[in-house]
């Protein structure tokens, strides 16, 4: 089975193409080059390194066209969909903001993952999260309203290539 898991990870990893999103929060930090799948086990967004490959029972991946109507530009490489028999510790984007204390309700939230607008719904393993910005600006149509974005990041700066020293954030 491990060795059945290797080569479709293999092909689902090879089959994306380099496509980049922009948005209002896109800046030097959002930037992501990476060419991976979207990882989802059990209805849960996970990075493959949490996954144990001992408890996969089945395996989908789907192309980056066929997987796109289902999250938006998360899948825009394609979707590998595992069904395993191993639990995740689960945490919403609205969730972490509250564990951070990130908003104090006079600022509209919004939220980012791998670059990409979220619900503040959406399910992510807790050991997948590697990175977090949070990130703020004036409204651009309510001058007097603050904007923040929670950014959080599912693969590393190396994967979706930024250098490791890349310290400075430009703003568009």
């Amino acid at each position: 089975m491990n060795y059945l898991f290797c080569i479709f990870l293999i092909v689902a990893y090879g089959s994306g193409v380099r496509a980049q999103s922009t948005s209002f929060w896109q800046d030097s930090s959002q930037v992501n080059h990476s060419n991976q799948p979207l990882y989802v086990a059990n209805d849960v967004i996970v990075s493959l390194r949490e996954v144990n490959t001992d408890f996969v029972t089945s395996i989908h991946v789907s192309n980056p066209r066929e997987a796109a109507s289902k999250k938006n530009c998360l899948t825009k490489h394609g979707q590998v969909s595992l069904k395993v028999d191993q639990q995740f510790d689960v945490i919403t984007p609205k969730r972490y903001a509250e564990q951070k204390k990130i908003s104090d309700g006079r600022k509209k939230l919004v939220y980012l993952l791998n670059g990409c607008l979220v619900s503040d719904t959406t399910q992510i393993s807790k050991a997948a999260i590697c990175k977090s910005y949070i990130l703020s600006a004036k409204d651009p149509i309510s001058a007097e309203k603050e904007r923040v974005c929670l950014s959080l990041w599912t693969i590393s700066a190396e994967e979706r290539g930024i250098a490791k020293d890349s310290t400075q954030i430009y703003i568009k």
